[in-house]
């Protein structure tokens, strides 16, 4: 199910990658892929609300989280945002693969807030340690 959701969300088919979702036995996954899918579709508010109370004590509730910090990002909350992203990427005892996302929203937000100086900060750590990580390559090439 989780594969057949992905698919429609790559085809931008968000409404039956949705339905699929609810179909779905919920697991610890299924909150994740609904905040996702919720992202997606730009229903930030709904992202926010359906991801409260999060915290950083496992990695599915990091990753919760991280989705609420990018949701803020985009309704315009940066505070908030870096909070949360900055709680994330500051763990020792998270997964390198969900820390390295949350610097790379964290980027994106100082972006958007207009911090070109911190964004690229982030964006070089990222490239020092994987050079290959998204698009990292061209951002620091825009920025500089």
């Amino acid at each position: 199910g989780y594969l057949l959701s992905e698919l429609y969300q790559v085809k931008e088919e968000y409404d039956k990658s949705e339905a699929i979702l609810k179909q779905i036995s919920p697991d610890y996954l299924t909150p994740l892929a609904l905040l996702e899918v919720n992202y997606l579709q730009k229903r930030y508010e709904k992202v926010i609300s359906d991801s409260n109370n999060p915290s950083t004590d496992t990695n599915e509730n990091a990753a919760k989280e991280m989705y609420r910090a990018m949701a803020l990002r985009e309704t315009g909350n940066f505070d908030g945002a870096f909070l949360l992203l900055d709680e994330i990427v500051k763990s020792r005892t998270l997964d390198k693969a969900l820390t390295f996302r949350s610097r790379y929203e964290r980027a994106l937000t100082y972006l958007k807030q207009g911090d070109k100086k911190s964004a690229l900060a982030d964006f070089q750590f990222i490239y020092a340690k994987d050079s290959e990580y998204l698009d990292v390559k061209e951002e620091i090439a825009k920025l500089k």
